[in-house]
């Protein structure tokens, strides 16, 4: 079922077109939150560059954003979210997640 519910907010949250696949990272630095990186799409939100990103919380809100490594470390993915807000996330809290046509 968790899988499911992810699978779903991630069609909704990164814009992905029917038959399109996209590998992902995922990092869970809350237990109500989970950051989502796609690795193929490319970000879509005026002014910000990089690949797409989502902020999710289990309540059904989320964030869109725009993630590249960040310049001044080399262990971090920086993330720019829509608002002008910014995250710098260690790259070893992501786990690499395919979806599934199942």
């Amino acid at each position: 079922m968790r899988r499911l519910i992810f699978i779903t907010l991630m069609m909704s949250c990164l814009w992905v077109q029917a038959g399109t696949q996209a590998p992902l990272l995922v990092a869970h630095p809350f237990e109500n939150l989970r950051i989502v990186l796609a690795t193929e799409l490319e970000c879509n939100i005026p002014g910000l560059s990089g690949k797409r990103a989502s902020a999710q919380r289990m309540d059904g809100l989320y964030v869109p954003g725009c993630w590249y490594e960040d310049p001044t470390n080399a262990d971090l993915w920086r993330i720019d979210w829509h608002n002008g807000d910014f995250s710098a996330l260690p790259k070893d809290s992501f786990e690499p997640v395919e979806l599934n046509n199942h």
